[in-house]
């Protein structure tokens, strides 16, 4: 179940990004791609994830909640 760690990984490079729009407001646009590509690589990753849990596949993390209080 790396999907749960690779979402997390990924949220963790939104912030980043989110906090350099901030302080290089020229390359604001540039970041701006870069935050919608990782949200895509998020829908797709949950998508995996819950295609998975149908299947019937037992997982070692029984329930797991990301929370995104920056966003």
């Amino acid at each position: 179940m790396h999907y749960l760690v690779s979402i997390a990984e990924l949220v963790k490079q939104i912030i980043v990004l989110r906090k350099k729009i901030k302080f290089d407001a020229m390359n604001s646009h540039g970041y701006e791609q870069q935050i919608w590509d990782l949200y895509s690589k998020i829908t797709t990753l949950k998508e995996e994830y819950y295609t998975v849990k149908e299947r019937g596949i037992e997982p070692k993390i029984i329930n797991a909640y990301v929370t995104f209080r920056d966003i």
